[in-house]
C-alpha cells in the first residue's frame, strides 16, 4: 500500500505476525549507489516515536562511503509516525514497514529478514550518529573473518531537564 501525506508517498507494509523476507518488500536500487562504496543495510525500530524517530533515520541518511539500505520497522499504536516517514518517502534508501507486531526483538528479525546487503547494523530511534558510523561500524565487521557483532559505546549528551534526561557516566574497570 501507498500512502501520500502533505504531496509525498511512503511505502507502507502490514506485517501481521507472519514471517517476512526481501521479496516482501518493492525493491529499488539506491539512488547514488556507488560501486566503491561498502554496502549496508541499517534496521531502525521504533514505537510510538511520532516525528522523533525520524531524527535517528536522517542522521543515517547522511552516512558517508557507504551505500544505504534503511528499514525502519515501525510498531506503533498510532498513526503520528507513520505520518512523520511520509516526508522520507521521496528516499529510495529507506523502507518503512508497519508492523501490528510488538517488542523489539520482533522488529529487529523483521527488519534483519529484509535486509538487502550481507552487513546489518541497528540503531534505536531514539540516538543520532555522527556520518562516519555506518562506514566505522562496517569497516569493524569485516576486518574480523569470524565477527558476527559488532556495538560502539553511546556518548551521552548533556543533561536536559525539560526532557527528563539524565546522561550516564563512566564507570571505572578493575581488571
Amino acid at each position: 500500500a501507498v500512502s501520500a501525506q502533505g504531496g509525498r508517498s511512503v511505502r507502507i507494509e502490514q506485517i501481521e505476525g507472519r514471517r517476512v523476507g526481501p521479496d516482501d518488500c518493492e525493491l529499488v536500487k539506491s539512488e547514488g549507489s556507488h560501486d566503491d562504496q561498502r554496502p549496508v543495510s541499517v534496521v531502525v525500530c521504533t514505537r510510538n516515536r511520532g516525528d522523533r524517530a525520524t531524527h535517528a533515520v536522517r542522521s543515517v541518511l547522511a552516512s558517508v562511503k557507504v551505500s544505504l539500505d534503511v528499514i525502519v520497522i515501525d510498531q506503533s499504536e498510532r498513526d503520528d509516525t507513520q505520518r512523520a516517514f511520509a516526508e522520507l518517502g521521496h528516499d529510495a534508501r529507506v523502507r518503512y514497514l508497519r508492523s501490528d507486531t510488538v517488542g523489539v526483538s520482533r522488529a529487529r528479525n523483521i527488519g534483519l529478514g529484509l535486509a538487502r546487503h550481507p552487513i546489518v547494523l541497528f540503531v534505536d530511534d531514539d540516538v543520532t550518529v555522527p556520518d562516519t558510523w555506518a562506514d566505522i561500524q562496517s569497516r569493524a565487521i569485516e576486518s574480523v573473518d569470524d565477527a558476527a557483532i559488532c556495538f560502539c559505546s553511546v556518548i551521552a549528551g548533556p543533561h536536559d531537564g525539560e526532557l527528563g534526561f539524565v546522561p550516564g557516566h563512566d564507570v571505572a574497570r578493575f581488571a
